[in-house]
């Protein structure tokens, strides 16, 4: 890497060495320096942090944090010798900039010269004197060997290194009781098997269509179905099938299903031949008319892979397990359709094998101490993933020829299948299941017994939109915490933020609904329908943030952060980020009323709602029941504002505080009690809505 001369400081990218005018040397981290690197190939060019993710981190999964950490440090860094001029700039809604003046150094080396006029000039010489030298001549040879031999170990050991171990994971959530989910080419749909009674039931065959968030059951039968897999053309699906009522000794077939170009429901289906007791695994050549399947013909005898002319009938037998007493199973194809990867089941141990198709030659990958049941392929063929039953997933690199274990969990992960054209795994996994559910006191539907949402993913802080039926909520049923909203009975996904192990909580709409803030952590992020993008307002590395609620202007936000090991509300305008302090004797959360003239709000230390004049500073205590939960539930109106509290986790009150008298009434009650849930939290917010004003929504949770 050529050597850079950076506002005041000289760039030695080889050495990770930054030095400035007076001499101060700072040595940063290879990432730090990376990252500069980065910068200084397209100067004064703003980059966003998903464009720095995938080349700087290489499309490792990191949040969003992580990117940010890292431009501080590289800030500091260059600030470090007092310099006050501005070296990256953040640019709003586009990234980073590098806006420092660069200039290349050129070093020329005497000794540079003449070797270059050696070379060029005197080639027969050299020639000459390695012919009369033939020892350094072999020696040389010999320490190139090596260092080759050292490269393609390194090469090895650093990919190994490198290769990402996942902590964001896709869940398929969105259908209650699903077993597998093969996604298909271009992840456009996902075929699932879903438990549709509860876990011992048969399991139905479902399309989902991750666009619209919708699933069809493809065939209205009582069958029981698995090891679904798509075709090669992507029309068709092969999946075994047994009947719901029978054994596992009784027969089992395997069938071809045709889809029509909709992706909802079957044209036809054709038995073409028997399955293993537990199923068989599969693909479907329809281009060649070719089947490729796992077959054993009682659970006493090995299984073996066949071949298979669709039009013929003609079977061809393409392995023989030998001494395995399971045999061979979980085949699939490699994207590009020139390998087939298989698990040959022993009693205490499973070996992974691919299999050229041109040849038929096989070959033996790794044994593994567990039982394997299902295998993937990287979208570039080159990595193939296997799960193991103690809720692990491993992947092997066919390239440098190791191991690594890239997810493990805790709870059962029923199916692991990669993506075939993105770098990520859908994963269905045993789930605790919390549904926001909307009610109507109108209606008298107390109860709240419509679901916004059918699912087993966490779905909670639901939220009105102040001029529409529309919903905004937090739920985690794409693995990690997101905001999604609920229009026209239709789902979207609005936020892809990267924290995935914090929590996001409490969407809130904005005055005119064109904005939606949150917090997660220690960040309060800003939503916005108008560029469909997700921004910083806050970030603060050491203390969390509170709450985050809009004034009546659209223009600042309210939240609360720690002050001396006490939560004060601090609040920051969206568009300057001017920050400042509103209370000092404590503050968890609050809502201005609508005149903007009081700040209703509650503390963390004591019980009870407090109103802070905004102009005298005078606080007082208007109410002393009122707890911090119930701020999620605060709702204001042009008279009166609205809260809910639970009692024991069944029953609900809402209570009505009239700004002119100061009081505090109860306006009605409702019971949450619901055989069918065992409940570990309830909360209750109102509907500000005009359009409908008597409308709340109730979070259920349940085990």
């Amino acid at each position: 890497m050529k050597k850079f001369k950076l506002g005041s400081w000289k760039v030695e990218p080889n050495k990770n060495l930054l030095t400035s005018e007076s001499g101060k040397e700072v040595h940063i981290e290879p990432l730090n320096m990376a990252l500069l690197y980065y910068f200084l190939e397209s100067p004064n060019e703003p980059v966003g942090r998903e464009k720095l993710i995938e080349d700087v981190w290489d499309n490792k999964i990191v949040t969003d944090h992580a990117v940010y950490k890292t431009i501080n440090q590289l800030r500091k860094y260059l600030a470090s010798d007092g310099d006050e001029q501005e070296y990256i700039k953040t640019v709003p809604k586009k990234g980073y900039a590098l806006v420092a003046p660069i200039e290349a150094i050129i070093e020329a080396d005497p000794k540079d010269a003449i070797n270059i006029k050696l070379e060029t000039d005197s080639s027969s010489k050299l020639r000459k004197w390695f012919y009369k030298h033939p020892v350094l001549n072999t020696l040389g040879i010999l320490v190139t060997a090596c260092i080759l031999s050292w490269n393609l170990g390194l090469a090895s050991w650093w990919h190994h290194l490198t290769f990402p171990a996942y902590d964001e994971i896709s869940l398929n959530n969105m259908v209650s009781g699903v077993n597998e989910a093969v996604p298909s080419e271009g992840d456009k749909y996902l075929l699932l098997t879903v438990n549709e009674g509860g876990a011992s039931s048969n399991r139905g065959l479902h399309i989902f269509h991750p666009d619209t968030l919708k699933h069809y059951r493809l065939l209205d039968d009582e069958y029981d179905y698995s090891k679904p897999s798509w075709s090669k053309s992507g029309n068709k699906i092969v999946v075994s099938r047994r009947s719901a009522s029978s054994s596992l000794a009784d027969e089992c077939d395997l069938i071809i299903i045709v889809l029509d170009e909709s992706f909802k429901k079957f044209i036809s289906e054709e038995v073409i031949t028997q399955c293993s007791t537990y199923g068989s695994s599969s693909f479907l050549d329809d281009e060649k008319g070719i089947l490729l399947y796992s077959y054993s013909k009682s659970e006493f005898h090995p299984a073996s892979l066949f071949s298979m002319n669709i039009q013929t009938k003609e079977v061809e037998l393409i392995t023989n397990a030998g001494d395995a007493p399971f045999g061979d199973w979980s085949i699939r194809v490699s994207p590009d359709y020139k390998k087939i990867a298989f698990i040959r089941v022993y009693e205490e141990h499973n070996e992974l094998f691919v299999m050229d198709l041109k040849t038929r030659d096989i070959e033996l990958l790794h044994a593994y101490p567990s039982y394997t049941n299902q295998i993937s392929w990287s979208n570039d063929s080159r990595n193939i993933f296997f799960k193991s039953l103690d809720g692990r997933i491993w992947v092997y690199s066919l390239k440098h020829g190791f191991v690594k274990k890239i997810i493990s969990r805790e709870d059962k992960i029923n199916s692991s299948f990669h993506s075939r054209s993105q770098n990520k795994m859908y994963i269905t996994a045993n789930e605790k299941s919390q549904n926001i559910k909307l009610g109507d006191i109108e209606n008298k539907n107390l109860g709240g017994d419509r679901r916004l949402a059918e699912s087993k993913s966490f779905d909670k802080f639901g939220a009105f939109a102040n001029h529409s039926d529309s919903i905004a909520f937090v739920s985690n049923r794409t693995g990690s915490d997101q905001v999604w909203l609920f229009k026209n009975d239709q789902l979207t996904q609005l936020t892809s933020v990267k924290k995935v192990e914090e929590a996001i909580n409490f969407p809130r709409w904005s005055p005119t609904d064109e904005q939606i803030v949150f917090s997660q952590a220690n960040t309060i992020y800003l939503y916005d329908f108008n560029t469909n993008e997700t921004e910083i307002v806050f970030e603060d590395i050491e203390n969390h943030a509170f709450v985050a609620m809009w004034d009546n202007t659209g223009e600042d936000i309210f939240f609360a952060k720690m002050v001396d090991k006490r939560k004060e509300i601090f609040r920051i305008n969206i568009k300057t980020k001017d920050l400042k302090q509103i209370t000092t004797n404590g503050g968890y959360g609050g809502r201005l009323g609508p005149d903007g003239k009081y700040l209703y709000y509650v503390k963390e230390e004591h019980v009870g709602m407090w109103r802070l004049n905004m102009l005298t500073q005078e606080d007082i205590k208007v109410n002393d029941f009122m707890k911090i939960d119930a701020i999620n539930s605060l709702q204001v109106f042009p008279d009166y504002l609205t809260f809910s509290l639970t009692d024991d986790f069944k029953n609900w009150s809402s209570y009505k505080y009239d700004y002119v008298s100061m009081r505090s009434e109860l306006i009605t009650k409702g019971e949450l009690a619901d055989p069918s849930f065992n409940f570990s939290l309830t909360k209750v917010v109102w509907s500000e809505s005009q359009a409908s004003p008597y409308k709340f929504l109730i979070y259920k949770s349940s085990d």
